[in-house]
């Protein structure tokens, strides 16, 4: 038979397995407890963005039916033609300067044009978005300046002198002849008082014209129709200049 163990090393075995037995148990129960803490942070986590998700959703769904329900007060809609952005007048309408868009129809304006037309321009300033109406679009085949022109205007071109006003397209010009004698007819047409021979005398053949075109030393201007045979007989016979009004 072998020699029996001492009983105090029999005791520290035994403890030596009881403490490790205990740090085993302590060591499986910190790491449930660190992941049931991870477990309950990740659930948070998840609860916190389904909530967001919820809120978001409700306000998006809310919106959408005030959308529709103010679509409904609106009434039914209908395509009509509108620029596609700023336009300068006299530029051709085409897929680049206007498109197609649907609107409600208690917004579309009288004669309002519901397909993009051919060969034709838009007769004023208009602005991006703006609906398109037969008024302020040009015949079929006007050119840039006569798409511009009123049913009571024409343009005349007149040559600006040697010392030509510095008026810009879009001025509004009082045209004055100026003469030098006029001991002879008035070519203007004006009541203007004329002063004696060898006196000057100056008469508006034009009033609030508008200045079309410039180059070359010619304005191009939109004249009233009763004002051009006037305007054209003067620059025809005396010098002119032009008063910028605006």
């Amino acid at each position: 038979m072998g020699p029996t163990p001492a009983p105090h090393q029999s005791l520290a075995a035994r403890l030596s397995r009881c403490t490790e037995a205990t740090a085993t148990c302590l060591a499986v129960f910190r790491s449930r407890v660190e992941q049931s803490a991870l477990a309950r942070r990740v659930l948070s986590r998840r609860l916190i963005v389904l909530f967001v998700a919820l809120v978001v959703g409700w306000q998006v769904t809310a919106q959408l039916g005030a959308a529709e329900r103010v679509q409904q007060s609106w009434g039914s809609s209908t395509a009509v033609v509108v620029a596609a952005r700023s336009l300068e007048a006299g530029e051709i309408l085409d897929s680049s300067t206007a498109r197609i868009e649907q609107m409600p129809r208690r917004f579309v304006p009288e004669g309002a044009l519901f397909e993009v037309p051919a060969d034709r321009r838009v007769a004023v300033a208009t602005n991006a978005g703006e609906i398109l109406v037969r008024s302020r679009v040009s015949a079929a085949g006007a050119g840039a300046i006569g798409s511009t022109l009123g049913a009571e205007t024409q343009a005349v071109t007149l040559s600006l002198g040697e010392a030509p006003a510095p008026v810009q397209p879009g001025d509004l010009v009082d045209v004055i002849s100026v003469r030098t004698d006029v001991s002879g007819s008035d070519l203007s047409g004006s009541d203007s008082p004329q002063s004696g021979e060898g006196e000057i005398g100056a008469a508006r053949v034009a009033e609030s014209a508008v200045v079309l075109q410039v180059a070359q030393g010619q304005a191009t201007l939109a004249v009233q129709s009763k004002q051009v045979d006037a305007l054209v007989a003067a620059a025809a016979s005396v010098p002119i200049s032009l008063v910028i009004l605006q």
